[in-house]
């Protein structure tokens, strides 16, 4: 879509969207693009079917299926012009907005003039004091908690800097609910030295593991006689694609490599007997939803809020990676394979996960 037709068709959805009675839009999801619909998708169902609600549902992503694909009882609008989105945001007036983009008030995106109640649904089991920005979840009203750890950060995070206590419930996270349905019911790790299809799935940024060590680890990998699939974060592709055109100009032609151009689909993570990551959420959502092993190459902690040790939470991503696999010093990208070797040989399965993952139907999930 030309900038033109995008400005015009996104001023045009947001005065569609105004011109609509306020029983009508009483209940708004926004999502940033179609990869963040599978956080949303059984909320809004459930809305509808179980509860009479009619939902509108605004994306900033031309692409996104529920454009052509919407039930009913959800109208759909393409907002994606950034001066239109800015003015649907500072405009809007309905009883709750639901979304999963964090840093609400701290950039363009506002909180409206009319009396809205915000609720933030969790797009990763990360914690919210190492990874987010400061303040990332200050100013929303609810928070959609995938586990007791982001009740446990949230709350202290209040009590230190003097917030207002949100309403924080107990709701689980969509992708580990797809997974487990997904998960074949019997899975065989490999025998010890067979070759291994590993999934290289890191997080992103100038620390990031394919930013610095992405086609050294592959080569490495490759020369030991696994398959790897690499599974960039989109951020990666969006502000480091050299890393990713490295690695399409050295590996595309070998019969064992293949590269991910979208992290919305599942099949790459069901077909992996390992994975390979640093700091990512995704690696949570692989090890509880699947029960198999990570391998953690140890590049520098993931800090965007410099303020995160002011409270006593552990970020999770800091205290469960030696209880769901092993940890690789960034030093020791050679030794990959091997330690690869010993974590498959050491259990078929993660042992020790701090809790229970229960998942919980939205309506009824419990509030703190």
């Amino acid at each position: 879509m030309g900038a033109i037709d995008n400005f015009m068709c996104s001023w045009g959805a947001l005065r569609r969207f105004q011109k609509l009675p306020w029983n009508q839009k009483n209940v708004v999801f926004y999502s940033e693009g179609a990869s963040y619909l599978k956080f949303f998708h059984r909320i809004m169902e459930e809305l509808v079917a179980d509860h009479g609600h009619t939902l509108c549902y605004v994306t900033s992503s031309p692409a996104d299926t529920m454009l052509e694909s919407a039930p009913p009882g959800i109208d759909t609008y393409y907002i994606g012009a950034r001066s239109a989105l800015i003015t649907f945001f500072q405009t809007l007036d309905a009883s709750v907005m639901v979304m999963s983009m964090p840093n609400l008030e701290s950039f363009h995106f506002k909180r409206s003039a009319h009396p809205v109640q915000y609720a933030y649904i969790h797009h990763s089991m990360v914690s919210t004091h190492m990874i987010y920005r400061k303040g990332a979840f200050d100013h929303f009203d609810a928070i959609f908690c995938t586990g007791p750890h982001h009740i446990e950060e949230t709350r202290q995070w209040e009590e230190k800097h003097g917030l207002k206590k949100k309403h924080l419930y107990e709701h689980g996270y969509a992708p580990l609910d797809n997974l487990m349905q997904l998960k074949p019911d019997h899975y065989s790790a490999p025998d010890p030295g067979d070759a291994l299809k590993v999934l290289v799935a890191p997080s992103w940024g100038p620390n990031g593991l394919l930013e610095k060590h992405g086609d050294r680890l592959v080569s490495v990998l490759l020369n030991a006689g696994h398959t790897i699939t690499v599974r960039p974060h989109p951020c990666t592709s969006q502000y480091w694609p050299e890393s990713i055109t490295v690695l399409k100009r050295k590996f595309s032609d070998h019969p064992a490599f293949t590269l991910e151009s979208s992290i919305a689909f599942y099949d790459s993570l069901l077909a992996a007997d390992v994975m390979i990551s640093d700091w990512s959420g995704v690696a949570l959502e692989f090890s509880f939803g699947l029960e198999r092993p990570v391998l953690f190459v140890d590049v520098p902690r993931k800090v965007n809020n410099p303020d995160y040790q002011t409270i006593a939470a552990v970020p999770i991503e800091v205290s469960i990676r030696d209880r769901i696999g092993a940890i690789l010093p960034e030093g020791e990208i050679k030794n990959a394979p091997s330690a690869l070797e010993g974590l498959m040989a050491g259990r078929d399965r993660p042992q020790g996960i701090g809790f229970q993952y229960r998942s919980k139907r939205p309506h009824r999930c419990r509030y703190y």
